[in-house]
C-alpha cells in the first residue's frame, strides 16, 4: 500500500475514533446529568413527605394533649328492623356497649362509650343516652338519641376549634428549633430517602434567619460544616406569624453517588471504548509494519537481483569465452574459466541455501546436531580461510585466544556459519585497509567470541534493527555492498538456539563490535 493511501486511511480512522470518543463523552455526561435530575426530584419528593409528616405529628400531638386520651370520632345510628332496635356504632370500630334490661319488653336501653386512657388503670364508661320502654317506640325517643348525638358532634366541633386556636397560639408565641426532635427528623428523612431509592450519606439542618440548628446523618463518621445546601424546603408554610423555617439537606458525596448509580453502564462503555482505541492503534501499527515490510521486500528484491545477476553474468561470460576455438587449445585458460564457473555456481548455491535456511529457521524447522567442540579451533579455521583475501586488499585479521581450550556443546555447521557471517560482514562494511580483531575468552561460565572491525559503523537508529530478517541499512536502489539481509538474522537465531546471547555496539565511522556468548561445555 502506498504511503499516501496509508495516510488517508489512518486519518479517516483517527477522525472516526475521535468522533466516537466525543459521542461517548456526550452520552456519559448526559446520563450523569439525567441521573442527577432524577436524584434531585426524588430528594425533593422525600422532603415534601417529611414536612407532611412533621405537620401531622405536630397537629396530632396538640390533639392528644387537648383530649388527654385517644381521639373520639363521630358515630352514627344503625336501625335493626328485625329486632326493632337501634345500635350505635363507630366509623373506625371504636368500642360501644349496649345493655337491655328486658329483651322482650325493651323496658330500658342504655348506650355506653368505652373510654380507655393510655394506662388501663383509669378505665371508665360514659353513658351517652338512656331510653325507657315507653319512649322507645315514640318519636321523642328518637329525638332524644339524635339530640345527644348532635351534642356530641357539637362538642367535637368545639374540640376542632380549640385545636386550631391552640395551633395559632403555639405558632404565634414563636418557637425555636430545639422543639423539633432532630433524631425523629433524621429517622423520617432516612426512611423517605430509602423509599425513593436513595442511600447516599447526607447532612441536614434547620434554618431560620437568626440561627441554625445543624445535625448530621448517623451514616456520616462525624459532624461537619455544611458548606453548600443543595436541597431546601419550608417546614412551616402555613405559619404566617413567624419567620420562615427550612429543612436543608446536603449530600457531601452526591456526585460520586450519582456516578456510582450508573457505574455498570459506565464501566462497560469505558471498556468498549478502550477496546476500540486499542484496536485502532493495533491497526495503525499493522499498517506501519506492512509499509515497513513492503520497503524491506523491495530492498530485498533489488539486493537479491543484484546478487544473482553478478554470478550469472560471470558464468555466461566464461561460457562464451570457452566456446572460442583458440581458448579450447589452451588447457590453462580452460581450467581458469572452468574454476570461475564453478566458484560462481557455488556462490549461487550458497545464496539459495541461505534463503532456504532462513525460511526454515523462521518456521522453526531445523535441528541442531550438537557435539563438544573446541571453539578456538573453529575460530582459527574460519580466520585462516580469510587471510588470503585480506592480503589481497591490504587488510589484516588478527586472532587472540586468551584461553588454550574453550569447549562448547554446539552444532559444528551452524557455529562455523555464525563466525563466518560476522567476519564476512566486518569485511563488507569496512573501508580501505580493513582491520579485524577476533578474540576468544571466558566470561561467567560462557565462551565468548569478540569480533571488532574498523568499518563504517551503524547509526543508533538502525542498530536495534540489524537483527530483523531481511533488514539492511537503507541505501536505496544503489547496491554497492553485497548481502541480502539474512546474515545477522540467522546469526542471532542460531546463537539463541544454543542458549547464548549476542551483543552489538557501534558508532558511525568508528567501527562495530559483536560479542557472542555461548554456555561452556565439557569435553567428555
Amino acid at each position: 500500500m502506498k504511503e499516501k493511501k496509508i495516510n488517508i486511511v489512518v486519518t479517516i480512522m483517527a477522525l472516526a475514533v475521535i468522533g466516537l470518543i466525543a459521542v461517548q463523552y456526550y452520552w456519559i455526561t448526559n446520563a450523569i446529568t439525567i441521573e442527577g435530575i432524577r436524584f434531585n426530584i426524588n430528594v425533593n419528593m422525600a422532603l415534601e413527605e417529611v414536612v407532611k409528616k412533621l405537620n401531622k405529628t405536630e397537629t396530632a400531638n396538640i390533639i392528644v394533649k387537648k383530649l388527654g386520651r385517644t381521639g373520639e370520632d363521630v358515630f352514627f345510628i344503625e336501625h335493626d328492623s328485625l329486632n326493632n332496635k337501634s345500635n350505635i356504632k363507630w366509623n373506625e370500630e371504636k368500642q360501644v356497649l349496649t345493655e337491655k334490661q328486658n329483651r322482650k319488653t325493651m323496658d330500658k336501653l342504655n348506650v355506653f362509650l368505652d373510654l380507655k386512657s393510655s394506662d388501663d388503670t383509669n378505665h371508665q364508661k360514659e353513658r351517652i343516652v338512656s331510653i325507657s320502654s315507653d319512649t322507645i317506640a315514640s318519636n321523642e325517643g328518637v329525638k332524644v338519641i339524635k339530640t345527644r348525638i348532635d351534642t356530641v358532634i357539637i362538642n367535637k366541633s368545639l374540640l376542632v376549634n380549640e385545636v386550631v386556636e391552640e395551633l395559632i397560639h403555639f405558632r404565634s408565641e414563636g418557637s425555636d428549633e430545639k422543639e423539633y426532635n432532630l433524631n425523629s427528623i433524621d429517622s423520617m428523612l432516612r426512611n423517605e430517602l430509602l423509599n425513593k431509592g436513595i442511600s447516599a450519606k447526607y447532612s441536614f439542618k434547620l434554618i431560620t434567619e437568626e440561627k441554625n440548628a445543624q445535625f448530621n446523618s448517623a451514616k456520616t463518621n462525624s459532624p461537619q460544616k455544611i458548606v453548600a445546601t443543595d436541597h431546601r424546603i419550608q417546614i412551616n408554610p402555613d405559619d404566617i406569624f413567624n419567620k420562615a423555617r427550612f429543612l436543608s439537606v446536603s449530600f457531601p458525596s452526591q456526585q460520586s453517588y450519582i456516578i456510582k448509580s450508573i457505574s455498570i453502564v459506565l464501566v462497560i462503555s469505558v471498556i468498549l471504548l478502550i477496546i476500540i482505541i486499542g484496536v485502532f492503534f493495533k491497526t495503525i501499527r499493522m499498517l506501519i509494519l506492512q509499509k515497513k515490510i513492503t520497503e524491506i521486500k523491495n530492498d530485498l528484491i533489488n539486493n537479491i537481483t543484484h546478487e544473482f545477476k553478478t554470478p550469472i553474468s560471470t558464468i555466461s561470460l566464461a561460457c562464451d569465452i570457452l566456446n572460442e576455438p583458440q581458448i579450447l587449445q589452451k588447457l590453462e585458460s580452460v581450467n581458469r574459466y572452468s574454476k570461475i564457473i564453478r566458484d560462481e555456481n557455488n556462490r549461487l548455491s550458497h545464496l539459495v541455501e541461505n534463503l532456504l535456511n532462513t525460511a526454515a529457521i523462521e518456521k522453526g524447522e531445523f535441528e541442531l546436531k550438537k557435539e563438544y567442540l573446541d571453539i578456538n579451533k573453529i575460530v582459527n579455521e574460519v580466520v585462516d580461510n580469510y587471510k588470503a583475501k585480506f592480503e589481497q586488499i591490504n587488510g589484516a585479521i588478527n586472532i587472540n585466544n586468551i584461553n588454550d581450550q574453550l569447549y562448547v556443546f554446539a552444532d559444528r555447521f551452524h557455529l562455523t556459519n555464525i563466525i563466518n557471517n560476522l567476519i564476512d560482514n566486518a569485511l563488507k562494511y569496512s573501508s580501505s585497509n580493513p582491520l579485524i580483531n577476533v578474540e576468544t575468552f571466558v566470561y561467567n561460565k560462557y565462551c565468548a567470541i569478540k569480533i571488532k572491525d574498523n568499518g563504517i559503523g551503524i547509526s543508533k537508529q538502525n542498530l536495534n534493527k540489524i537483527f530483523d530478517t531481511f533488514y539492511r541499512v537503507p541505501t536505496g536502489n544503489i547496491h554497492n555492498v553485497k548481502g541480502n539481509g539474512v546474515g545477522l538474522s540467522y546469526v542471532k537465531k542460531m546463537v539463541e538456539a544454543h542458549n547464548g546471547t549476542i551483543e552489538v555496539s557501534s558508532k558511525l565511522n568508528e567501527g562495530t563490535t559483536f560479542i557472542i556468548k555461548i554456555p561452556q561445555g565439557k569435553n567428555e
